[in-house]
């Protein structure tokens, strides 16, 4: 395996690889989403309460498991949190 081969051990991954994990998930279930509802699968009356299942309870449910399963450190990495309040300063002033 390459991982064997570098040295790097299968369980001491990135956290990079965590965070593309997480969003990548979260990214699927929006193409789902809205290949679902191009096909009008769901109409307008039924995204509603959708929405707000996903809202109130899908997304903190998995924010909560990201954060209960990885450490501290991993967490709030100065330079990872410094780059995404940058980001979203970014975003905020562009408008």
């Amino acid at each position: 395996m390459v991982a064997q081969r570098t040295g790097i051990a299968l369980s001491k991954r990135c956290p990079v690889d965590h965070v593309l994990l997480v969003t990548g998930t979260i990214f699927l279930f929006i193409s789902v989403g809205y290949v679902c509802f191009a096909i009008a699968l769901f109409d307008h009356a039924e995204l509603a309460p959708l929405g707000r299942f996903v809202v109130v309870i899908a997304l903190p449910a998995l924010i909560f498991r990201t954060f209960s399963t990885h450490d501290v450190e991993a967490i709030a990495n100065p330079g990872y949190l410094g780059g995404y309040l940058l980001g979203s300063l970014l975003m905020l002033g562009a408008g």
